[in-house]
């Protein structure tokens, strides 16, 4: 419904798309009474049966548009933070990533200097300060934000309208463009006693998030590689189908090699999920593979069709710029690698 009309999609069926998503249980909800409470996308089974069944139904949604499959998972994500509360059960995207930190094993326990700061005040909270780049879906009614209390992290359900936040456009972005993003910036702003969440370390949300976003990756170039192989069976070039062409095999077989390796491994990790930091190392360390991999496959994948592929009709071009974005949410391959180096190194415990 989204993938196929535009450069982007046809974007204003997209909130009808997550209504419906809801409807049938494809789409996770803190709701207990909800259909998708336990097996939607990030619904509550994933808490005892592991990740597997969500990164597979991200990476299938990919195939068809990254930019939605980043909807569903955003929002599942958000709706496993609120189902351990007592917050008013509404669709959520988390708030975790600020502009002036970078993320490190020290800051899984202990929020960094310049973070958002949550004070308390009788059995409220006080937000101060700001996050940036927070995924802002269709159909979200609030954020689950992590801010810096007085002895570690805390969470809290913070509706859109508020007051005391602003949400601001983040503007446009070169993929995804399904996924709104927005900068939050809170001033003062009062969580109350019912909107509060348990506080905890953004240990199993920031594994859960790499996990996702390394199956999206796979997907979307999953269905490169096939869009692309199927032109080269159609197209004849010095009395051949290109497909026949070494060069074009080499392109093909290379983009296929990266993507079912990191296919096999988003499997391997998901049957060893579990808690702690060996489980988050290997998540980190997928979404750093599988993001660089599949972007270099879909490369490949563009460079079959010639010139051609950066034409908007064949839709490679759409599928690269979503691998791109892909490559540098939530953290940059930068970011990451020094994530694995210092965990390895005995950062986090």
């Amino acid at each position: 419904m989204v993938g196929t009309e535009g450069r982007d999609g046809n974007l204003e069926k997209l909130p009808g798309l997550l209504s419906h998503a809801y409807e049938i249980g494809l789409l996770a909800n803190a709701d207990p009474q909800s259909p998708g409470f336990e097996y939607g996308i990030w619904g509550r089974s994933c808490l005892t049966e592991g990740p597997m069944a969500s990164t597979a139904l991200l990476k299938e949604i990919a195939a068809a548009c990254p930019g939605v499959a980043a909807c569903f998972h955003f929002l599942g994500l958000g709706a496993l933070e609120l189902e351990a509360g007592e917050a008013k059960k509404s669709s959520a995207s988390v708030a975790f990533f600020e502009s002036n930190w970078r993320v490190t094993p020290e800051v899984l326990n202990n929020p960094p200097h310049g973070a958002l700061k949550a004070v308390q005040e009788n059995e409220r909270l006080i937000l101060s300060g700001t996050k940036s780049l927070v995924p802002y879906p269709s159909g979200c009614e609030g954020f689950v934000v992590y801010a810096a209390g007085k002895s570690g992290w805390e969470r809290a359900f913070v509706p859109c309208d508020s007051q005391g936040l602003q949400i601001l456009d983040a503007g446009l972005t070169v993929g995804l463009s399904a996924l709104k993003l927005a900068d939050l910036k809170f001033e003062n702003a009062i969580v109350g006693a019912n909107n509060l969440l348990p506080a905890r370390s953004p240990s199993a949300f920031l594994r859960r998030l790499m996990l996702g976003l390394a199956a999206i990756a796979v997907g979307n170039a999953r269905a490169a590689i096939e869009e692309s192989a199927a032109y080269a069976r159609e197209r004849y070039q010095g009395g051949t189908k290109i497909i026949n062409h070494p060069a074009m095999q080499v392109l093909l077989g290379d983009a296929s090699s990266r993507v079912a390796g990191c296919g096999a491994a988003l499997k391997t990790v998901c049957g060893q999920d579990s808690d702690g930091a060996d489980a988050l190392l290997r998540a980190v360390s997928l979404k750093l593979r599988a993001s660089m991999d599949c972007w270099q496959a879909v490369t490949d994948c563009l460079q079959v069709l010639g010139g051609y592929g950066y034409m908007e009709d064949y839709r490679l071009e759409k599928r690269l710029r979503d691998a791109m974005h892909l490559k540098v949410m939530a953290m940059r391959p930068d970011d990451l690698r020094i994530f694995c180096g210092a965990m390895l190194g005995g950062g986090a415990q």
